[in-house]
């Protein structure tokens, strides 16, 4: 069975993980622990754990309030998050598989395997603080699209981490991270929201999953068919996006000039083909690998959307990022994964 992933890379992302959302915005409740003490370089620290935002426009100044901040205490987030460090070093070998029960880590079931990658299978400390990491930068409620967590290793560099459907259950998702990469902490944390992007735009309420598409071979004719009958964009792999779910918008918007093109150079999956591609139409995307295919252009468009200040550049990446704050609910999905960031 080939199961369709989305994955980034250290510094590069491969295919291998109010209106639209469930949840709406008064429902995103700050969870942040309390403000950390102010360090002793910085006499005041703002505490903005308390603070709320009630227009589309105070969101959107607040949250570019809160970047300058992260970026004073922490530095930018997306310099980590792009590196031309790339390739793994060993073959990508899960090493725990845990379930959730709420937002608890349990059942661990332990994987098989040899002296290589034992201590990093068997080191659950490590494994709840990479856990607490994903559970502190996201809300109770995005939390529950998922159903599990996975330690894995590719060795350094390669996958940090991915997402896929879980196939006991296509209405949910397991999130899997990269054991021996998890100390870069500040490229983990961008990383991960990367990943959130893509059970934002891909869950039910989002996308038609197909489960015949699944869990079907890559070559099975299957995937023709239903791409056929999707009268909206088609996630391969997975199903046919909602006609007014984000991505579907998004590759209305952005991608319909360029979508016959992309095919035709095959762009997916060939590292040359994608250099090129982005060499030709630089300007369009916030990073080269978000040229890869309509979800990981969205899903790297959205991290820059959190963690950036607003832009009012006429470049069609700008705009991609701006194309987020037409949504009040992402505004205020910004401002409260931000407080967390500042915070935790």
């Amino acid at each position: 069975m080939k199961l369709f992933t989305l994955a980034r890379w250290m510094g590069t992302l491969i295919i291998t993980t109010c209106l639209l959302l469930s949840i709406g915005c008064s429902e995103l409740e700050d969870e942040s622990e309390p403000m950390i003490s102010p360090s002793p370089a910085n006499d005041i620290q703002p505490d903005y754990s308390s603070v709320e935002c009630g227009t589309s426009e105070d969101c959107a100044l607040l949250g570019d309030e809160l970047v300058d901040r992260i970026r004073e205490q922490f530095g930018d987030l997306l310099t980590d998050y792009i590196t031309d460090e790339i390739g793994r070093t060993l073959e990508e070998q899960e090493l725990v598989i845990y379930e959730l029960d709420g937002d608890v880590l349990v059942n661990p079931q332990f994987i098989d395997v040899d002296d290589t990658y034992a201590a990093f299978r068997d080191d659950q400390d490590k494994h709840r603080e990479v856990w607490e990491m994903f559970r502190q930068l996201i809300p109770e409620q995005a939390r529950s699209l998922l159903s599990g967590f996975i330690i894995f290793t590719d060795g350094h560099d390669g996958t940090l981490a991915h997402v896929e459907p879980d196939t006991n259950d296509s209405n949910q998702w397991l999130l899997a991270v990269d054991i021996m990469d998890a100390d870069e902490s500040m490229a983990l944390k961008a990383t991960l929201l990367h990943e959130f992007a893509h059970l934002l735009t891909l869950k039910n309420e989002q996308m038609d999953m197909n489960e015949e598409v699944l869990l079907a071979e890559k070559d099975n004719p299957i995937h023709a068919i239903a791409e056929e009958a999707c009268a909206y964009y088609f996630v391969y792999g997975m199903g046919c996006m909602k006609e007014a779910s984000y991505l579907n918008q998004f590759y209305s918007q952005f991608w319909t000039d360029i979508a016959d093109e992309w095919r035709e150079r095959g762009v997916e999956g060939d590292e040359d083909a994608l250099e090129k591609f982005y060499g030709d139409y630089e300007h369009s995307f916030v990073t080269e690998y978000a040229a890869t295919s309509p979800e990981e252009d969205i899903a790297e468009t959205w991290t820059y959307f959190i963690l950036s200040p607003q832009t009012a550049g006429n470049e069609v990446w700008e705009q991609k990022i701006r194309f987020f704050h037409q949504y009040p609910e992402q505004l205020q999905l910004r401002v409260d994964i931000l407080k967390r960031l500042l915070t935790y």
